[in-house]
């Protein structure tokens, strides 16, 4: 509690929250700013939602790329030119925006991961007597930071106020005595990297042990496994990027996460996918259709990183943008859309007026013929 104190009593000059799970985060932030009049901005770990895309104003085309909270598998065989599937898309939309809006999650359980809607925010926001939803966060917030590359996925619409800083590579480092020594091993044909937390069943096992050609890192949290052979070597934690860049390394088995994701391009390691929930079956999507999974495009590697200034370096400047920046200059930044409704983005107005005027035009024609005969 006390921590919790110190930090909404602080003039912070910036804060950056994580946009995605901002249930008591948003709330505070909201608060700092209410009280210091503290510069906010709202942090990406994955690709903008459809719903968090009308809150920037963005106008992004649902249909053109598939709702990674509800398609899961689906979207791996999504057809754009499939009727059918655009429709489903639609219906996605609006599922995310009703879930957005009240607390309705437990009726789509099957479907959707547990996302924090609105409801949660406002109860966290009374806690601290401040308004918040997503909406007020956006409104709030002068800039989003994304940890998703621009040049990964399907080409979508931004604005001024995101700012790309998730294409660069961390440098890798030798690694260690007892991993170097296992890895270099001269009869293996190469290291087979596996990262999947704890979700894993005892089939793995049972394949893994039967290759002992190859030298087999498994990243693993679950319970303990001992019916492994000599050519396998489980870690509770592993020095993921200096094993992916190690010269050895000829394939990395992930559930597709962004940030293992990210490491697998920069080491230019051929990717396994075994996607489970969340951005993870879009992720493996793009990387199917990028060339990087399955079929290997080597020179993506060379896109990824070819930037005139590095994201971060260009990050950080926008940080130090954001903490100058006044409320008056910060609608130069924000796309005008996100102001308008529904009906108006999408002209339903003025074709009614277009409509009724219209009507109104073969009225007032079918009545002059009507006095001149």
């Amino acid at each position: 509690m006390e921590t919790f104190q110190a930090v909404l009593n602080t003039p912070w000059d910036v804060v950056i929250l994580d946009e995605m799970f901002a249930t008591a985060q948003g709330a505070m932030a909201l608060k700092i700013r209410e009280k210091f009049d503290s510069k906010l901005a709202t942090f990406a770990t994955t690709d903008f939602s459809s719903q968090f895309s009308i809150y920037r104003g963005f106008s992004r085309n649902p249909v053109t790329s598939p709702n990674y909270y509800t398609k899961g598998y689906d979207m791996m065989n999504y057809d754009v030119t499939s009727f059918a599937g655009r429709l489903s898309t639609i219906r996605d939309l609006v599922y995310e925006q009703v879930l957005f809006l009240i607390n309705i999650n437990a009726l789509f359980s099957q479907y959707y991961i547990n996302i924090a809607s609105n409801a949660w925010l406002k109860r966290a926001g009374e806690v601290l007597d401040v308004y918040t939803s997503y909406e007020s966060i956006f409104e709030a917030s002068h800039f989003t930071f994304t940890d998703f590359p621009s040049r990964y996925g399907h080409p979508s619409p931004h604005g001024h106020d995101l700012i790309y800083v998730g294409e660069h590579c961390q440098k890798s480092k030798q690694l260690g005595p007892e991993l170097k020594a296992f890895v270099d091993d001269p009869p293996s044909k190469g290291t087979i990297y596996i990262a999947f937390g704890s979700i894993v069943v005892s089939a793995f096992f049972e394949v893994i042990n039967s290759f002992n050609e190859y030298r087999f890192i498994f990243s693993y949290g679950g319970p303990e496994v001992s019916v492994v052979k000599p050519h396998v070597k489980i870690l509770r934690w592993a020095p993921q990027n200096d094993i992916l860049n190690h010269k050895k390394t000829v394939l990395f088995f992930t559930h597709g996460g962004l940030k293992s994701v990210k490491e697998g391009v920069c080491s230019s390691t051929p990717m396994l996918f075994l996607p489970f929930f969340a951005d993870q079956p879009r992720n493996a999507l793009f990387a199917r259709d990028l060339g990087i999974a399955e079929l290997i495009y080597k020179k993506f590697n060379r896109q990824f990183l070819d930037h005139v200034v590095d994201p971060l370096d260009y990050g950080s400047q926008w940080v130090d943008r954001l903490r100058r920046i006044t409320d008056s200059q910060s609608m130069y930044y924000k796309n005008r859309g996100r102001l308008l409704s529904w009906i108006s983005f999408l002209y339903i107005d003025i074709l009614f007026a277009v409509f009724v005027s219209s009507v109104q035009l073969l009225r007032n024609v079918r009545a002059h013929e009507s006095l001149s005969q």
